[in-house]
């Protein structure tokens, strides 16, 4: 059975809603649905190297295949 989180939900009157929760919380959530796999870590951590190395591509959208 999941767990709850401790939020505070607030109204805005533009239709939106803010969600406030505290770090940990944040970390159960993605750790929920396995945002820290060892795997994605590695593959973030790859991404920020060649980020820093200018290895980037531009892409208007995520859904089109890389450019090389």
């Amino acid at each position: 059975m999941p767990a709850e989180l401790a939020t505070e939900i607030q109204r805005t009157r533009n239709g939106r809603i803010r969600i406030a929760l505290s770090r940990g919380e944040l970390e159960r959530f993605c750790n929920s649905f396995r945002f820290f796999r060892k795997g994605l870590l590695q593959h973030l951590r790859a991404a920020e190297k060649d980020h820093r190395a200018g290895r980037v591509t531009k892409r208007d959208s995520l859904f089109e295949p890389a450019r090389d």
